[in-house]
């Protein structure tokens, strides 16, 4: 029995609909909003049909439209959602990145993706042949879009006490959100409205900043880790021998509970550096500026790139201090282990006459993995990655080693702090640790280590704490030993009367939520 056009198309709409939840069960995890999502893509599949009638287009739009839905499935299976963090790193990523991303792929899950991808362009060619027997006038098949556009921004403003411009704008970047095939322009505009936020100089805003104390040590360090787990560590109860015990070491302090202010690199390494509060970051109030009014001369040494990387903001940041140096200036392909950063640190002490405060930017536990290690140590997880990924935890235990290790061997006294800018969540699929961002969004993406250390070689302790480390910058000026206007040191964790904390993080979308 042949199907009549319009039976076709009640078909064909039928199944893009059931296709379309298959795609958004990665997304959302509301039955209701899947729902609405797959509604609103449907209706502008049929809004574009009429707009597009030339048939080398139309087959180039459907084309288009399969390799979106082909990478909207394989990415938010693996990380949960596509959003401005996303499109920063597309925007600017070199070939060093793409090659060592292309190393973690998951050929199951792109072979999925790929079979999804050829269903939806078949039934979305069958549903335009279905509509080219049918006279329908254009404005017919392009009404009930606009209709929910205009029903959209009514719902906005109606939630909204007060609609002003920037709401307005956000009101129609969530409106393309809603669309599987337009979530990566409201992305993009996300992404802009970021770029365009934090496109402004920096200036040295702190004042009435006191002096760095003479009895203070002769060397700060300060390093940034990055993609590290706090379960990771034997210090937090990790079984793998990671890290030494707690006890088997000296002059260790470890907080409990520190929590990562975003679950990516910029967003949490910007709060960790400057102070804000909620969505605002005031860069003009950060960390190296506060160093640089206490007369302490500060050296940033980086193993991660300083321009084309998802970095490029913290090195705006960077480039304020008094040194800088880059071990793979603008070429990430090129970065090594992060020990290399260790001849550096070692020339510059040979010439030091004051005290100072070194920072290093490392790579971590950034993926892929294996090419973190230097120091290699059998592991018995059950697969190669797993076993690099803690292999590149048990390294940055070593780069803090190396350190102390050579600031011993000059005798000189010294402080040092050890944290990370995020952790990652299990998966299933290669690479196994991921960002938890979108649907895959887990408390885990928010527990880091902190870690301080310093010459005195006391009994290491445990620090009982909780610490959302957005306020970092109020911890660093305890630990200098300076006083400044905006300081707030009941909010550093070395205070021991230190005071309850907003318990809030930022997600990617850069709204804060409740972590509780």
């Amino acid at each position: 029995m042949k199907l009549s056009p319009k039976y076709k198309f009640i078909t064909g709409l039928i199944s893009f609909f059931i296709l379309s939840l298959l795609l958004t069960a990665n997304f959302e995890k509301s039955w209701a909003k899947d729902g609405y999502k797959c509604i609103q893509s449907l209706l502008f599949l049929i809004f574009l049909y009429p707009l597009i009638k030339k048939k080398i287009l139309r087959e180039v739009a459907i084309f288009i439209m399969g390799f979106n839905i082909l990478c909207f499935y394989y990415y938010t299976s693996l990380f949960g959602e596509i959003d401005a963090g996303t499109i920063l790193s597309l925007l600017e990523t070199n070939s060093g990145e793409t090659t060592e991303f292309l190393k973690t792929l998951d050929l199951w899950l792109i072979l999925q993706a790929v079979v999804i991808s050829f269903l939806a362009t078949l039934n979305i060619r069958f549903i335009y042949s279905s509509l080219d027997h049918f006279k329908f006038k254009s404005w017919k098949l392009v009404l009930p879009f606009i209709i929910g556009y205009f029903a959209f921004l009514a719902d906005s403003y109606k939630r909204s006490d007060k609609f002003d411009f920037d709401q307005a704008i956000s009101a129609h970047i969530n409106f393309i959100q809603q669309d599987i095939y337009l979530h990566y322009v409201s992305s993009f505009f996300q992404y802009k409205r970021l770029a365009t936020k934090y496109s402004v100089d920096i200036q040295n805003n702190w004042s009435d900043v006191s002096k760095i104390p003479d009895e203070s040590p002769d060397v700060f360090v300060l390093i940034l880790g990055e993609s590290a787990r706090r379960d990771a560590y034997s210090f937090y109860g990790q079984k793998a021998p990671t890290t030494p015990k707690l006890i088997e070491t000296k002059g260790l302090s470890v907080v409990s509970e520190p929590i990562a202010p975003a679950p990516q690199t910029r967003e949490s390494v910007i709060r960790i550096l400057a102070l804000n509060d909620k969505e605002n970051v005031d860069l003009n109030y950060n960390l190296i500026d506060l160093a640089k009014r206490a007369d302490l001369p500060t050296f940033w040494i980086s193993n991660q790139s300083r321009v084309g990387e998802n970095d490029s903001l913290i090195s705006n940041i960077a480039t304020r201090s008094d040194q800088h140096f880059f071990a793979n200036y603008g070429h990430y392909n090129k970065a090594g282990t992060d020990n290399m950063l260790l001849n550096e640190f070692k020339k510059d002490l040979k010439t030091l006459n004051s005290k100072k405060l070194y920072i290093f930017h490392t790579m971590g536990s950034h993926s892929y993995f294996c090419a973190r290690v230097w120091k290699k140590v059998k592991f018995d997880f059950n697969n190669s990655k797993t076993n690099c990924y803690y292999n590149s935890i048990h390294n940055s235990y070593e780069f803090i080693k190396e350190i102390r290790d050579i600031l011993e061997s000059t005798n000189k006294s010294y402080k040092g702090i050890f944290i990370a800018d995020h952790g990652l969540i299990k998966s299933n699929r290669s690479p196994f640790f991921v960002h938890g961002t979108g649907s895959k969004l887990k408390k885990e993406a928010f527990y880091v280590p902190m870690i301080f250390f310093d010459s005195q070689n006391i009994e290491s302790k445990m620090i009982n704490k909780e610490y959302y480390l957005r306020d970092f910058v109020h911890t660093f000026a305890t630990w200098i030993g300076v006083k400044a206007d905006k300081i707030d040191h009941e909010l550093s964790v070395l205070n021991p009367n230190m005071k309850v904390q907003d318990n809030y993080v930022i997600l990617t979308n850069m709204k804060p939520v409740s972590f509780k």
